[in-house]
């Protein structure tokens, strides 16, 4: 797993740039990153990646949880899923 040592603060720039590398670490394809910054009291960024089959977009968004839970942050929300 990719982690950020302690003494850096995960800012909303660090977080997206963690979930792209790890996006693209495991073969998304398309990686859009649409920057919400003042536009949206809900998010800093809106990340949008394309899997080529089911499977493998399952795995991206479990990659996508496990990058949340390793630095203790609350899961985000997924639809589309199996719960």
């Amino acid at each position: 797993m990719n982690h950020i040592p302690q003494t850096s603060p995960l800012t909303p720039e660090r977080l997206k740039n963690l979930l792209v590398k790890n996006l693209d670490d495991n073969k998304a394809t398309d990686i859009e990153v649409i920057d919400l910054n003042g536009l949206s009291t809900l998010a800093d960024y809106m990340i949008i990646a394309t899997g080529s089959s089911s499977r493998q977009v399952s795995a991206l968004a479990s990659k996508i949880r496990d990058v949340y839970e390793d630095h203790h942050l609350p899961t985000p929300r997924s639809e589309g899923e199996a719960q």
